[in-house]
């Protein structure tokens, strides 16, 4: 009994498989067929088959007959084909419905859990039930098998139906476009004499405008002609002034500089040569007004040559002038030219607007044809392509509910999977977190020991620094003190010396003046052996006083960077001294402090090293003063 029951069991689930896979490779339509695409084709009436069960539409019938019609037979036909989503894909009512939903009722009202599949719920059912079920589903499924393809059929005629308006409105399209091309063709034959006729007008234009331009280019040459002979007169009247005015300047410096001579040699000899005196002034007299005669001739020629630049700046103004008026008056006269063939060329220009516009006009009344067939044909392909994507829905949507139920279990094993897998990074997580901020406490409490070891160590360092800066500057204080002390003794040395020169030179000046007249060359180059030693020693005693400046100044700028040292020392030894106490009481409260010190002693040495820029450049000017000084003997004071 059981193995009978076992093998009726097998036989109906290999007839289910059987007619599922014939259904699953078919088109199993769950949208009925459009009965309105049909309706606006009569001829579809004449040709329908009987059987398929979808009566015709008269098309002398009202609107609202139609459409009650219509909805009959959408609710006779969703009837007849009634089909349900289960488990394993859409069923037939006839079929599995009933016993799917008796199956859920009495599972819910048992309070059971729901069977995971459907061969759980099939109870054993005899050889002759199988029999009659079998048979009873070939007939149902000949029956929408038949249906199926009825409904294909109708889809097929529609399709060559649209197939045939899409041919028609291509030859529209074709027609259009070529009624747009030959008119198009004629505009483009009449723009080109519109063309022709412009391109005579702006070559008259153009001849017009090059006359002006060669008699432009004609007077342009004659006033550069022009233009030369007047700076060339002008430059030669310009160098002649020039020239009499250097020739006088020039008499005039001779004559400045005998007169120069003359007196050096009156002061010089006139306590001895009394009776050479009046002859100088005599010829210094005749000097001066020889001179005062070149100044007046100056001065006249100077008045001259200005009179003449006047005369010729305004010449120049009124030559400019005139010819501005001469450009003025031609313009006008090639602007009346121009105004008289301006009319044509507007009268071509409006011509080839119009023509244009007429063409733009043409174009967009062909354009809205072209449209409006264009819009006809894709609603025809629109059409095409929802009966095949119809089709094609249907196909997917067999094997998309075969699907949902494997992939629900697959997202609840997967959810399971990542529950546990979550709750172990978790747990992982938070074991090494904590094992992390252990590890970083010990780092941080190691960090802040070492980092005040290190900021004590830094400020010894410092100590020690310019603790050795002092002494070094103190040293180079007393090396400087005596460098000044030397430099001092040498001045007053130096100082004594050009004394007795000059006492000497004194002596010997008012011996020589008592034996002028017997030895007036001995004395004369005497005095000049003595005058040049004196200029001499005295650039090395402004030499020496100025090296005592320079080193008296480099002096009080070594004091004033010592007091700076010995502040920073001080500063930094409080600083120490602050950081002590404070790393007694807390070991990581001074990185802030430690931050500025550290800025502060930067600024500290680099205001060090500007300080000995500037030194070295003024040491370099005082330098340069001294070599001046002693070049050209310029009084020091």
């Amino acid at each position: 009994m059981n193995v009978s029951l076992y093998m009726n069991y097998e036989v109906v689930c290999a007839t289910k498989q059987e007619i599922d896979l014939t259904t699953s490779n078919m088109v199993i339509t769950d949208v009925p067929f459009d009965a309105r695409e049909r309706a606006k084709k009569s001829r579809y009436a004449l040709i329908r088959r009987p059987e398929s069960g979808i009566p015709g539409v008269p098309v002398d019938e009202d609107e609202e007959e139609v459409e009650a019609r219509r909805s009959k037979e959408y609710a006779a036909f969703l009837k007849e084909q009634e089909r349900k989503c289960g488990t394993d894909g859409f069923l037939d009512s006839k079929k599995f419905t009933h016993t799917y939903e008796v199956a859920e009722k009495q599972t819910k009202r048992a309070g059971t859990p729901r069977p995971s599949s459907q061969s759980e719920i099939i109870k054993p059912i005899d050889t002759v039930s199988i029999i009659i079920k079998s048979e009873q589903d070939k007939k149902d499924y000949d029956k929408r098998i038949k249906v199926i393809e009825d409904h294909m059929w109708q889809h097929k005629q529609d399709e060559r139906e649209l197939k045939r308006a899409e041919g028609d409105v291509l030859k529209k399209r074709y027609a259009v476009r070529h009624t747009l091309r030959d008119y198009e063709n004629t505009i483009r034959k009449q723009r080109l004499a519109v063309d022709q006729t412009f391109n005579k007008e702006m070559e008259k234009f153009t001849k017009l405008e090059q006359a002006h331009l060669h008699q432009k280019v004609d007077t342009i040459k004659e006033r550069a002609s022009q233009n030369e002979e007047s700076l060339a007169y002008k430059k030669d009247q310009g160098r002649k002034a020039v020239l009499q005015t250097t020739d006088l300047a020039r008499k005039y410096k001779t004559t400045l500089d005998e007169l120069e001579l003359k007196q050096v040699e009156h002061n010089r000899l006139v306590s001895e040569y009394e009776t050479k005196l009046k002859s100088k002034e005599q010829e210094q007299f005749q000097l001066k007004k020889k001179l005062a005669e070149f100044a007046i001739s100056l001065n006249m020629e100077a008045s001259k040559g200005r009179e003449f630049k006047a005369k010729s700046h305004d010449e120049l103004h009124k030559e400019v002038a005139s010819r501005i008026r001469h450009d003025l008056e031609a313009k006008h006269s090639l602007n009346k030219q121009l105004s008289k063939g301006d009319v044509n060329a507007k009268t071509s220009i409006t011509d080839k607007r119009r023509l244009s516009a007429d063409l733009t006009l043409q174009r967009a009344h062909l354009g809205l044809k072209n449209r409006e067939e264009r819009r006809q044909l894709q609603d025809t392909r629109n059409e095409l392509n929802e009966t095949s994507h119809q089709q094609r829905k249907l196909n997917e949507a067999a094997t998309q509910a075969e699907l949902d139920l494997k992939t629900k279990q697959i997202e609840n094993k997967l959810q399971m999977h990542e529950a546990r897998k979550t709750q172990l990074m978790h747990h992982a997580l938070t074991s090494r977190k904590e094992k992390t901020e252990a590890q970083e406490k010990a780092f941080a409490e190691k960090f802040q020991k070492r980092f005040a070891d290190m900021a004590k160590r830094e400020h010894e360092d410092h100590l020690k620094h310019f603790q050795k800066m002092v002494t070094k500057g103190e040293e180079e204080e007393n090396r400087l003190y005596n460098k000044v002390r030397e430099a001092e003794y040498s001045r007053q040395k130096q100082e004594q010396s050009v004394k007795r020169l000059q006492t000497k030179y004194q002596q010997t000046k008012t011996r020589n003046s008592q034996e002028m007249k017997k030895r007036l060359t001995e004395i004369i180059k005497v005095e000049k052996e003595f005058e040049q030693k004196i200029v001499r020693e005295q650039a090395l005693l402004d030499k020496l006083h100025a090296e005592r400046e320079e080193s008296y100044e480099k002096l009080q700028k070594h004091r004033e960077m010592l007091k700076k040292d010995q502040h920073n020392l001080e500063r930094h030894d409080k600083e120490h001294h602050r950081l002590q106490k404070i790393a007694a009481r807390a070991n990581a409260a001074t990185t802030t402090s430690d931050i500025y010190a550290l800025k502060a002693v930067s600024i500290n040495s680099f205001s060090c090293t500007s300080d000995s820029t500037s030194q070295f450049f003024t040491l370099k000017k005082k330098v340069i003063l001294i070599y001046l000084i002693f070049c050209f003997n310029i009084p020091s004071y």
